[in-house]
């Protein structure tokens, strides 16, 4: 938004170009299908095709592998691959635990399917949006639904026969594979290192001790204790406390927290504390629910305190541990700044995890599918929001009507029809990628306005344009998969997309190829986890390293961009075709080449 302000300011673009960006037909697009989407997840959808995956890999650790691109690859071709990520690591994880294998066995191929699955259709990805509209600007056709199924079809399956034959046995496994379709709460608590702050805390004897409620106490608000459960005198049962609960003298408290924090409570209070080791009986978790959740890119909770968000008032449930990276985060726990792709764990009461459900925006389980799922087929509305999501397809594939007002009817039917409401609707809005596209736009109008982008034209032309067209396609696509590794690839698309349609009037060829270039290169993300929201995603669950995406995207990589640069002028001529040429002169340095 500041950057809108300063071209403006700066008068590199006027007020209606600077807001333009807002109309664009990309923006209404990706609303729209952020709105589907959210559909068939609050119907149950897409979790539907993750249970059916389980049971069709039949515990056959490749076969499953193979079903899990196919699955995030299908669902990616309609949905966002965030989403489609989102949706389907709980499947994986339980997947993988079943056949006893490493969920960090599947979870990049998790990822790479979903990235490939944005390269076969028009919608299933944002740079495919935004090549295609800008052909449309130009006057051009635009690309079909299929159009770019000639490249990213022949890159998925050779993703298939790379991932059976070569790559499973360079994926690591990392996360310990457990046997039972869930982990033992001490299994949950020893992976999470809760018992590495976790304390018995043994009250006074009457004299020295008041009865007190819990929440009298403030071991929580003034002294950062989290007192996770009280065992009264004479019993062997550890119980979940509120703020109500009285503690009287000599009972026992299980408590997490800091050594420093846990000092200030013995010396103001005259506990006895001592570190706590479990055993199979005497757990201060024994009986109570554990969950795993992984917080989405669009979470509310995002960039927010446990303290900030109040997290156990709005869901019932106490954060035990944060985990980030594969590592689990120390200090106080409250104080941690949320971040997408933390993995959280929680405990309460079976009810209060079977609620946590209904919060998809905000986070998804990781693991098998807890209570309260639907586990009998597809509901009333599932039905309808498949029917609809058909419906916008047809139509987007014979061009009964532009992407921009198939997704929007589309998304306002889901919520017509009771799919999802309008606040589940507006939750399920990446308004951030919004906001990334409406704003980059401006950009690339002051490139062309300033002469910026024949000044990046000319120089690449210059380096590759005396060998010929293949030399510049190849050029634009190095360049766009080079940013799109430490960029977002929305971002490297909108950048480079005016480039590329420059050198093609440069060259006086058609842009298609050249935009195209540029959307797949974009799309290209393998080589880190911080190229897409999709590899960051994953690197939590998967406990992975920087060096894991180097080792199994490199080969990936090379080989999907020969298929792309070899099919890209097979399928998309470079010719101009007699009834068309472009508008306008060309640029000074065209002359000068």
């Amino acid at each position: 938004m500041l950057s809108v302000v300063a071209l403006v300011v700066l008068g590199a673009v006027s007020q209606e170009e600077a807001t333009e960006g807002f109309g664009n037909g990309v923006v209404v697009t990706l609303g729209g299908l952020f709105v589907v989407g959210g559909a068939l997840v609050k119907t149950g959808v897409a979790q539907l095709a993750g249970r059916a995956m389980e049971r069709a890999s039949k515990g056959e650790p490749v076969r499953l592998l193979l079903l899990v691109i196919l699955v995030a690859a299908t669902l990616s071709t309609v949905l966002s691959s965030t989403g489609t990520v989102a949706l389907l690591i709980p499947a994986v994880v339980s997947a993988a635990r079943a056949a006893g294998k490493s969920p960090s066995k599947f979870l990049i191929p998790l990822a790479y399917g979903s990235l490939i699955g944005g390269m076969i259709t028009l919608v299933g990805g944002t740079p495919n949006l935004i090549a295609n509209q800008s052909l449309i600007d130009l006057g051009r056709p635009g690309f079909g639904f299929f159009s770019f199924s000639w490249i990213g079809i022949p890159i998925l399956l050779v993703a298939l026969v790379y991932f059976a034959l070569v790559a499973h046995n360079w994926l690591p496994e990392r996360v310990h594979p457990i046997q039972e379709d869930s982990p033992s709460v001490d299994e949950l608590l020893q992976e999470y290192g809760v018992f590495e702050d976790l304390y018995k805390v043994t009250l006074p004897s009457e004299s020295r001790w008041k009865p007190m409620t819990l929440g009298e106490s403030r071991f929580r608000s003034d002294y950062h204790v989290d007192v996770l459960a009280v065992r009264k005198v004479g019993t062997g049962v550890a119980a979940p406390p509120t703020a109500e609960t009285l503690l009287i003298p000599g009972m026992v408290l299980f408590v997490k927290a800091q050594p420093e924090h846990l000092k200030r409570v013995v010396e103001g209070f005259g506990v006895e504390a001592r570190p706590f080791r479990t055993g199979p009986v005497d757990s201060p978790l024994a009986g109570r629910a554990l969950a795993e959740l992984l917080l989405v890119p669009r979470s509310s909770l995002a960039g927010k305190s446990l303290a900030e968000s109040r997290f156990f008032r709005r869901f019932g449930v106490r954060v035990v541990r944060v985990r980030r990276g594969g590592q689990n985060l120390t200090g106080d726990v409250a104080e941690v700044r949320l971040r997408f792709g933390d993995a959280l764990l929680v405990e309460g009461s079976m009810s209060k995890i079977s609620e946590l459900e209904r919060e998809k925006f905000d986070f998804v389980f990781i693991g098998p599918p807890q209570e309260g799922q639907n586990r009998n087929g597809l509901t009333g509305q599932a039905k309808i929001a498949l029917a609809l999501c058909f419906v916008m397809l047809i139509c987007m594939v014979f061009n009964l009507l532009s992407p921009a007002i198939a997704a929007l009817a589309a998304g306002i039917a889901m919520i017509l029809c009771g799919c999802l409401t309008l606040e589940e609707a507006y939750g399920s809005i990446q308004w951030s990628s919004l906001l990334l596209v409406a704003t980059m736009i401006p950009l690339g109008t002051a490139l062309d306005n300033s002469g910026g982008l024949d000044l990046m034209a000319g120089v690449l032309l210059q380096a590759v344009g005396d060998h010929g067209v293949e030399a510049a396609l190849l050029g634009v696509y190095l360049l766009a998969t080079i940013l799109g590794q430490v960029m977002s690839n929305t971002a490297t698309a909108l950048l480079l997309t005016p480039l590329a349609m420059d050198i093609a009037r440069a060259l006086n060829v058609a842009p298609e190829p050249m935009v195209l270039g540029v959307a797949l290169g974009a799309a290209m993300s393998f080589l880190t986890p911080v190229a897409s929201p999709v590899n960051t995603l994953v690197v939590g669950p998967g406990e992975y390293r920087f060096s894991d995406f180097l080792k199994i995207g490199i080969p990936l990589h090379i080989v999907a961009s020969v298929i792309c640069l070899a099919v890209i002028p097979w399928a998309f001529p470079f010719e101009l075709g007699p009834d068309w040429s472009w508008p306008g002169t060309l640029s000074l340095f065209r002359n000068e080449l």
